[in-house]
């Protein structure tokens, strides 16, 4: 009968033409943004709510938080993206939902982040590497400001770019 499907392992799925029935990705993404104009607005007393915030408007897409950081000027996000959406998508649902957050919850009313963003690909053997990375943005932060790091960033992963764009 043609459409049947045949297992033909505990974990994939063929067609009797031997198509696979199924996509499967995996779309780890370390994404890094800051607040509007770098002000110090992320403090301390509310930041845990903010990732677990962030997290719940991950869920809510079919996503994942894996892990969430940084100081009072950016953040800095492990995640895991549903196949069906793409990370411009995702960071702008996450942006715009935690931006009314803030401004309802806290109470800043002139809070906002950044215009842009940046996403590097992550696999699986540095998720570790990473998460740890973003624990300890504090102490990291004591020797390098956001810029920098983010120009490491961007050289590691041989992005180009332009400096004049780094300071908005």
């Amino acid at each position: 009968m043609p459409g049947n499907i045949v297992r033909s392992s505990p974990h994939t799925l063929f067609n009797e033409r031997g198509a696979m029935t199924q996509s499967f990705t995996q779309n780890l993404q370390h994404i890094i943004f800051s607040t509007k104009s770098r002000d110090d607005w992320i403090d301390a007393s509310w930041e845990k709510d903010l990732y677990s915030y962030i997290g719940g408007i991950l869920n809510r897409i079919d996503s994942k938080l894996l892990m969430a950081g940084g100081i009072p000027d950016h953040i800095h996000l492990l995640t895991s993206i549903n196949k069906n959406l793409t990370i411009p998508e995702v960071v702008r649902k996450i942006k715009s939902s935690s931006t009314n957050w803030i401004r309802k919850k806290i109470r800043n009313r002139v809070f906002a982040w950044q215009n842009g963003y940046a996403a590097f690909s992550v696999s699986n053997s540095k998720i570790d590497q990473v998460q740890n990375y973003i624990k300890n943005q504090r102490s990291h932060h004591k020797n390098i400001n956001f810029e920098e790091e983010l120009k490491l960033f961007l050289d590691k992963y041989e992005i180009p770019y332009d400096e004049r764009y780094l300071k908005e």
